[in-house]
């Protein structure tokens, strides 16, 4: 039986218990409950739900017994609240399985991972390095819960298999934009999709699992990679050069303030490639649509 059946039942326990008064069945089914999830990894509202129950079937200390041990495992692993509570949507299981995973690179896995920082800066976000990138999927995957995610990172292309498709995904979207992961689509071999097809395609990555997903994982990770490192290196964590950059780009399409404003209103994504330019721009390219669009924005800005 599934979490999410799990969770159901509990919940048509509750209110069958507050119909029948039959605190004996309820009792076992949230010691059942409590049983089945604590392996799980547990959101705040998951810890709230247990709170819950455990005070309404009159056995509080089952939820107690449950945040003390995870208490027990954040001060142990040494790391500030303030770090740890990052991301509050990622559960605090999934948060220590990271942090230890991270904890444990060795000091070339770190120096890897601090390529795509580099490369990320010295291209204004235009290119990834595929290695390190990778090492950082390879590390965040156990604690990836979205589905959609889970099966970019784990399906693996070329010839070797090396890499995941998120990751020739993304690099793709970096250097050519949302039309570049149009033609990788179109233009492979097993089979390829139409043109409406691949653009659908493209749209949910970029607008849901780019931009909502894998921004998550990608943020959490890259708060405590650099806590980690400024414990290593004795620096100040904000100086620990990050993944900053590409979450600006995967989350507004663009780097600049001008071209994230722009982005917030929800403009064909030429405009935001124009506005973010950092040379002129051939506005010629627009259709009709986008030049009327532009007129308005601009607009907007006088």
């Amino acid at each position: 039986m599934d979490r999410f059946t799990r969770t159901a039942d509990i919940i048509k326990a509750y209110y069958s218990y507050k119909q029948t008064a039959d605190s004996a069945t309820f009792v076992k089914k949230v010691c059942s409950f409590f049983d089945f999830i604590k392996d799980e990894s547990l959101s705040d509202a998951d810890l709230n739900l247990l709170l819950f129950l455990a005070n309404e079937a009159g056995i509080p200390q089952y939820y107690l017994l449950e945040k003390e041990s995870i208490s027990l495992r954040v001060e142990a692993s040494g790391i500030p609240t303030n770090v740890f509570n990052s991301f509050r949507v990622v559960g605090p299981k999934d948060k220590l399985l990271l942090y230890e995973r991270i904890e444990s690179m060795p000091w070339w896995t770190i120096e890897e991972i601090k390529r795509v920082s580099t490369k990320l800066a010295r291209t204004n976000a235009r290119s990834l390095h595929w290695s390190g990138f990778q090492t950082i999927l390879n590390l965040i995957f156990p604690v990836v819960r979205e589905e959609k995610l889970k099966q970019l990172i784990s399906f693996r292309v070329g010839d070797q298999q090396q890499y995941s498709l998120v990751t020739v995904l993304l690099s793709s979207y970096l250097e050519g934009g949302f039309m570049s992961m149009v033609d990788y689509y179109t233009t492979r071999r097993n089979p390829p999709k139409t043109k409406d097809e691949a653009i659908r395609t493209v749209a949910d990555f970029v607008y849901n699992v780019f931009k909502y997903h894998l921004v998550k994982y990608l943020g959490l990770f890259d708060v405590f990679f650099r806590y980690r490192v400024s414990v290593l290196e004795n620096v100040d964590m904000d100086s620990v050069p990050g993944l900053g950059l590409l979450m600006q780009k995967l989350e507004y399409n663009a780097l600049s303030p001008t071209a994230r404003k722009v982005s917030d209103y929800g403009v064909p994504f030429k405009l935001i490639d124009c506005y973010d330019s950092q040379a002129e721009y051939d506005k010629e390219q627009f259709d009709a649509y986008e030049k009327r669009v532009d007129e308005q924005v601009s607009r907007l800005f006088q």
